[in-house]
């Protein structure tokens, strides 16, 4: 089992997606970095790889606007999960401009909106998600998206 919290460099460092190949790892790791988050890749058993995400809450200015956020639940995650309870994925999905991130929990610091759209989903095939640009705190509220 990969342990959900880590610490480098004396920074804590959550979980954020684990027995993936080092290419997907990488690419996971750089679009966590483009978000505006630091992001470790380590191995771990049988050539597997994990990402690790820094703890690091960003300052929201009184007033300040973020960027379009659509949030919702990855079904296949969730099916996955009930499958291989000892190898979890993380079930929500965060899409942004810049890219997309997954976690465990996430808390939404401000006024949002949840939409059904059954007939005209997203290109995920999405039918019922919030959407918000407000700060978003992401698994154990370390880390927050602006």
């Amino acid at each position: 089992m990969v342990s959900p919290i880590r610490t480098f460099d004396d920074r804590r460092h959550v979980l954020s997606d684990h027995s993936i190949d080092k290419k997907t790892a990488d690419r996971i790791a750089q679009r966590t970095r483009e978000l505006g988050m630091n992001a470790r890749v380590v191995k771990h058993a049988e050539g597997k790889y994990a990402v690790y995400r820094t703890c690091k809450l960003q300052r929201v200015k009184p007033g300040q606007k973020g960027r379009q956020k659509i949030i919702h639940v990855n079904q296949a995650n969730i099916a996955w999960n009930r499958k291989n309870p000892e190898d979890p994925r993380p079930p929500i999905t965060l899409q942004t401009s810049l890219g997309s991130i997954r976690a465990n929990s996430m808390s939404i610091e401000g006024p949002s909106e949840m939409i059904y759209q059954p007939l005209a989903p997203l290109s995920c095939g999405a039918r019922l998600f919030v959407k918000t640009k407000s700060p978003v705190k992401l698994d154990d509220g370390c880390t927050r998206l602006i």
